[in-house]
């Protein structure tokens, strides 16, 4: 529901990703930690503008598995993140909500050299640029029944993705005055959402929720996934919620949330994530945030 209200809050996020590589036991530990400031600027009550702008720092502990031995490293990195949408929304007898959307992302990561025998590599500092352009519709209704009401809802989206990164340059610690240059080239790809699910209210202060949702990237690769959630609100002020996704033999997710009102105006917010990716990797995450209206 868009209103006049003007809203705006703040989230605090930590994370923890895990992943391997190969099958060596060379793998990555990254943290990250990040702080967002958000917006809702309504132009009327079916226009609107959500916005955000976050800054994060990384710590990176590699694992290296080599013939010579087992080399380690600590990697620092930077970044600085944004997102901008313009949405509105019309009643009918479904309601239509069109919008359109810009991320944007650049991270810097720090030079550092691994440690070990003759394998250590020192890596010069690398830039990488993000971006994402998005436009999409989201249409819901709402039926009752005696027993239950129901909030279907579907969504379909166009996306554009581009990564632009510095070359990689290295050089191995022996043989300093030698670099060696991996070109990472320009990537653009497209890509394509399409999900439908309902929201069911039930008594007792339960909702439930169903969703299957397709992800279409360029050519035949895509990832199909199914999340089931249930939320529960015990009093007018307090609610908490539970998200299973399961996406066939790849991402796999839960997730719990905690909102508490303080006021009519003030509202916080904890969550934990845990997801299971295709590579055998974990990335599990914390975040605290608030909101307040105006």
């Amino acid at each position: 529901m868009v209103n006049t209200d003007q809203i705006y809050g703040v989230a605090i996020r930590m994370e923890d990703d895990d992943s391997d590589i190969g099958s060596s036991g060379s793998k990555l530990d990254t943290d990250s930690l990040s702080l967002s400031l958000y917006g809702t600027f309504p132009f009327s009550e079916k226009t609107y503008i959500d916005s955000s702008l976050g800054v994060g720092l990384l710590r990176t502990n590699l694992t290296r598995i080599h013939e010579s031995g087992t080399l380690t490293g600590n990697r620092k990195g930077e970044q600085v993140f944004s997102t901008v949408l313009y949405g509105a929304e019309f009643e009918n007898e479904v309601t239509f909500s069109p919008y359109g959307r810009i991320d944007a992302g650049y991270t810097k990561l720090k030079s550092y050299s691994d440690s070990g025998k003759v394998a250590s590599i020192n890596y010069n500092e690398q830039k990488i640029k993000t971006a994402r352009a998005s436009v999409g519709l989201l249409i819901d209704d709402e039926i009752q029944t005696p027993g239950a009401t129901f909030f279907p809802n579907a969504r379909i989206e166009y996306g554009k993705d581009v990564v632009d990164a510095s070359d990689a340059v290295l050089s191995y610690v022996v043989y300093p005055n030698t670099d060696y240059t991996f070109k990472i080239d320009r990537e653009e790809s497209d890509n394509f959402r399409l999900s439908f699910g309902t929201d069911v209210l039930v008594e007792s202060g339960w909702i439930l929720s169903a969703d299957f949702e397709r992800n279409q990237e360029e050519g035949s690769s895509y990832e199909n996934s199914i999340n089931l959630g249930a939320s529960f609100q015990p009093n007018p002020t307090t609610e908490y919620s539970f998200s299973v996704i399961g996406g066939g033999s790849s991402n796999k997710q839960f997730g719990i949330d905690y909102d508490k009102s303080v006021t009519d105006d003030w509202t916080l917010n904890a969550s934990l994530e845990s997801a299971k990716s295709s590579n055998s990797g974990y990335n599990n995450t914390v975040e605290f945030s608030t909101r307040m209206s105006f």
